[in-house]
């Protein structure tokens, strides 16, 4: 005969021809981790790269009455505290299990105040959470959802159910929208530029002469028909051409432009300009806003983003019918300089002709 018990003791006794057995299973738990890795656009049909097919994760435990962050868990030696889940072409992401969950671990605390001694105590596990190993440079956010709960950027912990790392890859949104002209000019461009994160700074030797060692920088230019320029690595798209011909409008000259990028490792800092180009019999303003903040005025704008979850960087146009004077200096000021030298000459000529004429 068996008697089980939750309990601190085991023992085995015999008496009177029965054996009776006093156990102590210890208490476990199962939690499962997920992946769920998202486009830019929220949809979850995205094929990782090749270097992303494998990500690791690392498990953490709380205890009950402990504020603290969290401890590590490992399994086993092997483990060294690094699960890893695996994606595989049409199947998708695998699932891990994480079984025998100890619901009680022996911890080492610290002794009293000024006190170097510890000592080693058992304590109830509160939860467990997990914490993504992100790639060398990375791509994409990182949050958690725990059972249906919402994601979190930081994972909350839990004794049972399912935990699922949401990866999103980060994106830069940029829009133009204008008014006052059925076309925007022929030479409309937005340059993006930023500092290449993969670049080696160059050595001395390596510049052939005395001088500051810098990294590479790369830029893209966004036109009304096409992105131009280094896209190594990324990947933009075009997203208001369907919009424009859905709507009547025409998918060639719609009456605002949207791209988005994607490609960029999270945290780059990227700067949009806009050259200032005008357009004959218009007077031209333009305002640029990042996530939806102040807009700043100005005939160019210069406005700098992080790649980071979902950055939107805005450029407003309004061109306004009238005389657009030219900048003093520019290519515009020739031909009223020329006209007015030859009114110079002529009314010289004239005077000239007057006075000869009063002399007869």
């Amino acid at each position: 005969m068996k008697f089980y018990f939750h309990g601190n003791v085991f023992k085995s006794i015999r008496t009177r021809g029965y054996n009776f057995s006093f156990t102590n299973p210890v208490p476990e738990t199962v939690i499962s981790v997920t992946k769920d890795w998202k486009k830019a656009d929220g949809t979850t049909n995205y094929t990782p790269v090749e270097a992303e097919k494998t990500i690791k994760f690392k498990v953490f435990y709380k205890v009950d009455g402990d504020t603290t962050t969290g401890y590590p868990y490992t399994e086993d030696a092997d483990h060294a505290g690094n699960y890893s889940i695996v994606y595989t072409e049409g199947t998708g992401w695998d699932t891990k299990v994480l079984q025998n969950l100890p619901m009680y671990v022996a911890i080492t605390v610290q002794g009293e105040e000024n006190s170097e001694e510890t000592t080693t105590v058992t304590k109830k596990v509160s939860g467990y959470y997990v914490v993504e190993q992100e790639t060398d440079g990375k791509q994409y956010t990182v949050t958690y959802k725990v059972k249906d709960g919402e994601p979190a950027s930081i994972c909350d912990s839990t004794l049972d159910g399912t935990i699922t790392m949401v990866n999103t890859n980060a994106k830069i949104t940029v829009t133009k929208t204008y008014s006052g002209v059925d076309a925007l000019p022929a030479e409309f461009q937005i340059t993006a530029s930023w500092a290449d994160p993969n670049a080696t700074a160059m050595s001395d030797e390596s510049i052939g002469e005395s001088g500051t060692a810098t990294t590479g920088t790369k830029s893209v230019v966004l036109t009304s028909t096409d992105a131009t320029g280094d896209t190594t690595g990324l990947t933009i798209t075009r997203t208001d051409v369907a919009a424009a011909a859905a709507s009547g409008e025409n998918p060639a000259t719609p009456a605002s432009y949207t791209w988005v990028i994607e490609g960029l490792p999270v945290g780059t800092q990227v700067t949009f300009t806009e050259a200032n180009y005008s357009v004959a019999g218009y007077t031209w303003a333009g305002t640029v806003s990042v996530n939806g903040g102040t807009a700043v005025e100005g005939t160019s704008g210069s406005s700098t983003v992080a790649a980071d979850g979902s950055a939107m960087v805005d450029f407003v146009n309004t061109y306004t019918p009238g005389v657009e004077l030219p900048a003093t200096g520019g290519p515009g000021t020739m031909i009223y300089t020329v006209a007015g030298l030859m009114l110079i000459t002529l009314a010289g000529t004239l005077l000239v002709a007057r006075k000869r004429k009063a002399n007869r």
